[in-house]
């Protein structure tokens, strides 16, 4: 059996509203059971399931702040990734 390594990565500056729209679908995602990324190169989907492993990581130094969402879960099918632009998550089921 041969383990596939598919990624997708994506960068962009928005806006906070923005922002609560691609949470809110990753939420809708998650209880959907289905996660949808795209782009202009490519696009990959998730399935998460079963228990998922959930890290936030907050700091805060003069005028900068972070935020870091990790969730990790096994196993999950993949999708191609390819070129970029807009990023799209989609939780609608197929």
């Amino acid at each position: 059996m041969s383990h596939q390594k598919t990624e997708f990565e994506y960068e962009s500056l928005e806006d906070a509203r923005s922002i609560g729209r691609y949470l809110r679908a990753l939420a809708d995602g998650f209880e959907k059971g289905l996660l949808s990324f795209s782009d202009r190169r490519g696009e990959i989907a998730l399935e998460p399931h079963g228990l998922i492993e959930f890290e936030v990581r907050v700091s805060k130094k003069r005028d900068r702040s972070r935020l870091s969402l990790s969730l990790t879960w096994r196993p999950a099918r993949e999708v191609n990734a390819g070129d970029a632009g807009p990023l799209s998550i989609n939780a609608e089921s197929e």
